[in-house]
């Protein structure tokens, strides 16, 4: 009776740790997936060969990556186009972000500033007066006359 106890034992034990593995294999692939979906790999893809909710979660997972992956390739083709629409334009230009941090700035801006007239207090006051108006404007400086808002 002990020995049939015993191999009841065995046979169960190892019952549960074939379940357990059915179900943490593919979990421990969908997290690695996933770490590198996050890391910028959305060429990775989960396969799951059976048809439980799991095989679902990995195609939800796939299905994720390439549209991220799709999204993220569009966005570095509109910042590519719009980096060159700027950098072609013949009047200096320049971006701020609400803290007043220069963002971007093209290289006609460049040849037109032969200092940082763009980190001068009057020149900050300049631009934050226009963007409170919310038009477009034109701010000119004059060493002689100072700032001119058009």
């Amino acid at each position: 009776m002990l020995i049939a106890l015993i191999i009841g034992i065995v046979v169960a034990s190892a019952v549960a740790i074939a379940f357990s593995l059915r179900f943490t294999r593919p979990i421990k692939t969908m997290r690695k997936a996933a770490s590198r979906i996050a890391a910028g790999d959305y060429d990775v893809r989960v396969q799951l060969e059976d048809k439980s909710e799991l095989s679902e979660l990995a195609y939800g997972l796939d299905h994720l990556a390439s549209t991220t992956g799709s999204t993220v390739t569009k966005l570095k083709n509109e910042t590519l186009k719009l980096s060159n629409i700027i950098n072609n334009v013949t009047d200096g230009l320049a971006a701020y972000d609400t803290s007043l941090r220069l963002m971007t700035y093209n290289a006609a801006l460049l040849k037109m500033c032969k200092e940082d007239y763009f980190q001068r207090p009057e020149i900050k006051d300049a631009l934050v007066q226009v963007m409170k108006d919310g038009q477009v404007r034109t701010v000119n400086y004059d060493s002689k006359q100072g700032i001119l808002v058009a």
